[in-house]
Order: C-alpha cells, then structure tokens, then sequence
C-alpha cells in the first residue's frame, strides 16, 4: 500500500492507537477533517473522553469496524498536500541543493532545445515594447529583450542537459515542448519584467498639447479643459528575468497550476534557483501521480457502482421474466383445467347424439388439452428455464 493509501482496516487501527488529533496531524489534517473521512468510509472512532479512561487507566469499550458495504470504497486515499511535502521534504531538499552550473560563455556543444530557442528568438521582430517573443508548437514560451537572448539560451542549456541527464526528457505537445519528469508534463516558461522612467513629452506631443490648449480656449464646450494628458511613464525591458514551471494537467484559473515561479532579486538571480527548480519539479511530480492515482480509484469506484446498478437491473429484469413466465404456465394450467371440465363435461352428452362434427371438436378439445399438458411437463419447464435464462448463478 502506498504512502497516501489505506485500507479501511489500517486506517481504524491507526485512529484507535492514539488520540484522532494526534493521527491528524501527522496526515497534515485537521481531527474534523479526518473524523469526516472516517464518517465517509465507516470507521468508528473512540468516543468523547475514551483517551482520558485509558489515561486513568478505566475500562473502555472500543466499537468493533463494520463490514464493508459495497457502496463504499475499501481503499481509501488521504489527500493532504501538507503530509505529501512532508514526506518529500528529504527529496525536496536534496535536490534544491543541488548546484547546476550557467556558464558565463557559449559552450562548443549546446542542447537541441536551447538550438531551436535561439534560433526562434533571433528570428523574431523586436515588438513596440522592446522584447522579442517566441510562442509556438515546438519550442518554450519566451519574452525577453534581444540583451538577454544569450543568457536565456545559456540558463536553458544548463538546466535542460543536468535534466536529460538525470533521466528526464523534453517532449514536444500540444502548445509546446515540455519536460517529461518522471513521466510527468510540465510547461516551462521564461519572461522579462518591464521597468519605467519618467516619460519626456515629445515636440509632437507638446504641439498637440499645444493645439488642444488653443481649442479649449475657443470652444470649452467641445474641448474640456485639462482633458489633454500624455503618457506619464515610459517601460522599457528590465533585464530581470522571471522563470515559471507549470503543471498543464491543472485547469487554471488564478495560477493554481503554478508550481514554482523564481525571479531577479538583488543578488539572486534565475540562474541560482535551477537546483529548487529541480525539486519543485519532484515534488510536483510525485504530488501529480497521487492525484491521478486518487483520479484512478475513484473512477474504479465508480466503474464498480455503475457495474453493480447493471447486475441489480440484469436480476431485476430476470425476476420480472420469471414471474411473467409463471403468470402464463398459471394461466395454461387455468386454461387445461377448464377444457379438461369441459371434455368429462361433453363426452357424456356427444355419445347420446353423435354427429361428425361432434367428434371433430371432442378431438380438438383433446388435442388442445394434450398440448396443455406437454407445455406444462417439467422437461418443458427446464427447457424454458434455459432458454429464456430465466436464472443465472448470482441469482
């Protein structure tokens, strides 16, 4: 069983070793919350004052744990992203402490992706915002200055080798490459934050100033004063870069398919966070495989319920069949009861007068009754029995 994973029987030794607010904590969850996924799965937990009786050293009753209802799943998964980090913090640890190199020079040998991400951003037309931006199908997302194209392919180059290295490869997707780490997509993006200075009016901006002044003095109505008003910021490209990595397989709305963003900051720079870069992608990966493992179970769960309302409606629909079925032998029987009256009935009364007519329909009358009496055979019952499959074993 896995970190995360509990059968219903471990789970209720665990809560009847110690006090629930103990066990909660080390799961990184409130004792309500995990009262409620003991309440979820039916796992008694001790009452009010059981730990304050054994304390004391008083005789204690502990309920016994019920059976399992079929509705009811008897592997239980515990999400709790304080209790996943806490049991990767060893990993996630090691690894942000792990130094990866940006070399201050162009290697003789760069990675492929770093290749095809200075090649992207060389081609590239630098916008009226002074950065050249590369978005495609097969490279990263990246928006910098053409100052800091050969830092970014550096800072990629060393972090996508240490990552091939390691194992890990850079796949192409839908929207762009991604690191596949430990069989897990990421997106990684790289960016370069804008900073100002005071905007200096232009002479074509103070005539227009200039013109605007004029026409509100003529005609105030049209041309409001004070209305007129340029820029009072000019940005420009910073040279502080922003790094990004991303888990593609969580919808996003406010970034909570962030997993790790690392900036410019004084001394700090992107370049000296790889290593954290690196754990938060362990991290992440683990904590991706528990969701879809927990996805997983629960579709399981589900697939169970959905096969077992299958089966109830199969019986539900025999049963039916069956009592069908026993109606009409029930109204055969009925029918051979009364045209077997009718025979003892007519015989008698045929023979006194006899025609040939009379004779034809005495021979009907047996004929049908003998029919009757073949359809409610008990070799005519099992024949029916199995060939309508009016049971199967699991009835």
């Amino acid at each position: 069983m896995s970190e995360n994973f509990y059968t219903r029987k471990q789970l209720y030794a665990i809560v009847w070793q110690e006090p629930i607010s103990h066990v909660a904590k080390r799961f990184g969850l409130s004792d309500v919350g995990l009262r409620k996924i003991c309440i979820k799965h039916n796992i008694p937990t001790p009452p009010l004052g059981y730990w304050a009786k054994v304390a004391h050293g008083k005789p204690v009753k502990k309920t016994l744990l019920p059976d399992t209802d079929p509705d009811i799943a008897d592997k239980i998964y515990i999400a709790s992203r304080h209790s996943q980090l806490g049991a990767l913090g060893a990993i996630g640890e090691e690894d942000s402490s792990v130094s990866i190199q940006v070399p201050s020079i162009r290697p003789n040998v760069l990675h492929e992706r770093a290749i095809t991400i200075e090649k992207a951003l060389k081609a590239e037309k630098v916008g009226h915002d002074g950065f050249v931006n590369c978005d495609g199908s097969n490279i990263f997302s990246v928006r910098i200055s053409p100052s800091s194209i050969l830092r970014v392919v550096l800072l990629l180059d060393a972090f996508l080798k240490f990552l091939t290295e390691s194992g890990h490869t850079i796949i192409e997707q839908k929207g762009g490459f991604s690191i596949l780490f430990d069989g897990e997509p990421f997106k990684l993006s790289i960016h370069e934050t804008l900073d100002k200075k005071p905007h200096i009016p232009t002479k074509q901006e103070l005539k227009a100033e200039a013109d605007y002044a004029a026409d509100s003095r003529r005609l105030p109505s049209l041309y409001p004063p004070g209305r007129f008003k340029h820029k009072k910021w000019d940005h420009f490209p910073s040279g502080r870069l922003s790094m990004d990595i991303r888990d593609p397989t969580i919808y996003s709305w406010q970034n909570e398919n962030l997993i790790g963003r690392w900036n410019d900051r004084g001394t700090t720079k992107v370049e000296d966070c790889l290593g954290m870069a690196v754990g938060a992608l362990r991290n992440a990966a683990i904590l991706a495989k528990n969701r879809r493992a927990e996805k997983e179970e629960k579709a399981r769960i589900e697939a169970e319920k959905q096969e077992r309302q299958k089966r109830e409606e199969a019986r539900r629909l025999r049963a039916k069949k069956r009592e069908d079925y026993l109606l009409k032998m029930a109204e055969r029987l009925s029918r051979h009861k009364l045209f077997s009256e009718l025979l003892d009935h007519m015989k008698p009364k045929v023979s006194e007068n006899t025609t040939d007519k009379d004779h034809k329909l005495l021979k009907n009358l047996q004929e049908i009754i003998t029919t009757l009496e073949c359809s409610l055979s008990a070799e005519k019952w099992r024949e029916d029995s199995d060939r309508l499959v009016l049971y199967l074993d699991e009835d």
